[in-house]
């Protein structure tokens, strides 16, 4: 892996941009989910010292965000992402990809042992090194995973940098329906954002189309990617909206950050 452990989810101490430019500050997300499984957002370091932030969905798909903590700000390097199979306090997932600022990294297996709202601790390899993590629930946060998402505090535009540096716009409307632009406008995606139906803290978000001024994809987001996104407010008053998925395919990874 790229560097810590695949923070399956977000839980974010200080976050305000993507790559490892990042010079924001945020909140941790926090709360766990039922008490059979490791559901919920952790939080922790792994042994290559990297930080990192998790959330695990009720269906065991998670998203980890990793990077190193400077001034107080998290400084994000990638993400990954995957699906585990969890039964009696084990956790594990052969085919978790690793995103970082050159795009999809490493193939990740992941092992861990966990203790449901309390703690999250195993390994991850890529085949070529080994790294352990632990990790628990925030213990300071304004984010509550057990709470339904809230369309209303999302709608409007919101500035976004992507993890190679690039600058996002997305325009959300309170149907639910994007638009989005980058490369000064020469590229552009199109979906729906939903609250994820199982009434948890985190809302579905799909790409159905977009492009490029030549009639082809661009390459931060593409048609078929299937995401997730969370938001949260900065102890400074500003919401923070974090989005992160992956193609068809799972070969192209996006995870686009901002705060407003």
């Amino acid at each position: 892996m790229s560097g810590l452990f695949i923070a399956i989810a977000v839980s974010l101490s200080a976050c305000g941009g993507g790559g490892g430019d990042n010079n924001g500050s945020g909140s941790r997300l926090s709360a766990s989910g039922n008490n059979s499984s490791p559901e919920g957002v952790y939080e922790g370091t792994s042994s290559t010292g990297m930080y990192f932030n998790t959330i695990i969905l009720e269906n065991n798909l998670f998203y980890t965000i990793y990077g190193g903590i400077s001034g107080g700000a998290f400084l994000v390097n990638g993400f990954f992402t995957g699906t585990g199979q969890a039964k009696n306090g084990s956790f594990t997932a052969t085919d978790v990809r690793d995103f970082d600022t050159n795009g999809l990294d490493n193939i990740v297996t992941l092992n861990a042992t966990y203790i449901p709202g309390q703690n999250f601790n195993g390994s991850t390899a890529n085949g070529t090194s080994t790294a352990t993590f632990t990790s628990a629930p925030p213990a300071n946060t304004t984010y509550n995973y057990n709470t339904a998402a809230n369309l209303s505090n999302i709608v409007g535009t919101w500035t976004m940098t992507s993890l190679t540096g690039d600058e996002v716009s997305v325009d959300i409307a309170a149907n639910g329906n994007y638009t989005a632009s980058y490369d000064n406008g020469n590229c552009d995606f199109e979906g729906r954002v939903s609250p994820r139906a199982s009434g948890k803290n985190v809302f579905d978000f799909s790409v159905t189309g977009g492009g490029g001024a030549s009639g082809f994809a661009c390459d931060i987001v593409v048609p078929g990617t299937a995401a997730h996104a969370v938001e949260f407010l900065l102890p400074g008053g500003q919401r923070q909206l974090l989005i992160a998925g992956t193609d068809e395919i799972r070969e192209n990874g996006t995870l686009l950050i901002g705060a407003r």
